[in-house]
């Protein structure tokens, strides 16, 4: 992901790629490529991931930020994408790389650079040299494609010795969601762990890896307590605005940079910019927490405030609601 303090300006982008200094473009735009300087000079890239929705709406992939030098960003939502490497040479390769970096494998790089060059526009942010793709949501992206507006996906980097897919972290927390919503919210731990491997018997692996039902019920958004009455471990399902954040409080997994993705509703994103005209208020505006239906509250990273609120945020605003 990336850090917007890291980045650099476009007077001396690429200076460790052999490129000549002060030839990126000082002006946004957004248009089917980049200008042949811009690919040159780019500092980093990232996509924005659109899908139509319903009632003519129009969803956007945002990543949940776990690794910052600042940690008042942690937590906070953004749009996949990183710093440039070395040897790439152009600004699509480096947001198909980013993209599977961050998905921890979910999207592969190849299938994604190839929709991100036929298929996708490129917004061009000359604060960071940064470009930003632009793509309608395809057969690439078909393994996030399935979650529902507002349902998170908690990723989790495979573990030695299990045979965990990737979607099993997400069906075993939402299988244990429905059952706690059975029972008034509230069960013994136990007594979900019972019920979710009679009905889910692969997830045995996944816990057992992850350290035990205490740990992995944490790290999937539940509150564990005690009964009252007893030592016993209990699982409590609280409001999502009312919910304990783990991943705050504990250590990182080595090299994640996002440990969740997202479908946002485009309307709703940017909501405060166009309420304020793409102004610095718009900025600000953003450091305050918003709904997002069947979700809760969430914080949008500093990074993607400044892309929403500046110039770039009407071009961006302009061609999603074109496409769709």
């Amino acid at each position: 992901g990336v850090v917007i303090s890291k980045m650099r300006q476009p007077t001396c982008l690429a200076t460790s790629t052999k490129i000549g200094c002060g030839t990126a473009s000082t002006d946004a735009y957004i248009q089917y490529r980049l200008r042949p300087a811009d690919n040159q000079a780019y500092a980093a890239a990232g996509a924005l991931i659109w899908r139509p929705s319903a009632g003519g709406c129009v969803d956007v992939l945002l990543g949940r930020s776990v690794r910052s030098m600042q940690p008042r960003r942690h937590g906070t939502w953004t749009l996949l994408g990183g710093k440039r490497n070395k040897e790439e040479t152009d600004a699509a390769g480096t947001a198909a790389r980013e993209l599977q970096e961050e998905t921890l494998g979910l999207l592969d790089a190849r299938l994604v650079r190839a929709a991100l060059t036929l298929e996708s526009s490129v917004c061009w942010m000359p604060d960071g040299a940064y470009a930003v793709h632009v793509a309608q949501a395809d057969s690439a992206f078909a393994p996030v494609s399935r979650l529902e507006t507002g349902e998170m996906l908690q990723l989790q980097r495979a573990l030695p010795g299990t045979k965990a897919s990737s979607e099993l972290p997400r069906l075993a927390s939402k299988e244990a969601r429905q059952v706690l919503a059975n029972n008034e919210g509230r069960l013994l731990l136990s007594a979900l762990m019972r019920t979710l491997y009679r009905r889910l018997p692969e997830a045995h692996d996944l816990v057992r890896a992850m350290g035990g039902a205490q740990k992995w019920a944490q790290r999937a958004g539940l509150v564990v307590t005690t009964v009252a009455d007893a030592s016993r471990p209990a699982v409590v399902m609280l409001p999502p605005h009312e919910r304990k954040q783990p991943w705050l409080e504990e250590d990182v997994q080595p090299g994640l940079e996002v440990d969740a993705l997202l479908w946002i509703p485009w309307r709703t994103l940017s909501r405060p910019a166009v309420a304020h005209s793409f102004s610095y208020d718009s900025r600000r505006a953003y450091r305050a927490p918003f709904d997002v239906r069947n979700h809760g509250k969430v914080t949008v990273h500093p990074l993607l405030a400044a892309i929403l609120s500046r110039h770039t945020g009407k071009l961006l605003r302009k061609h999603i609601e074109h496409q769709a």
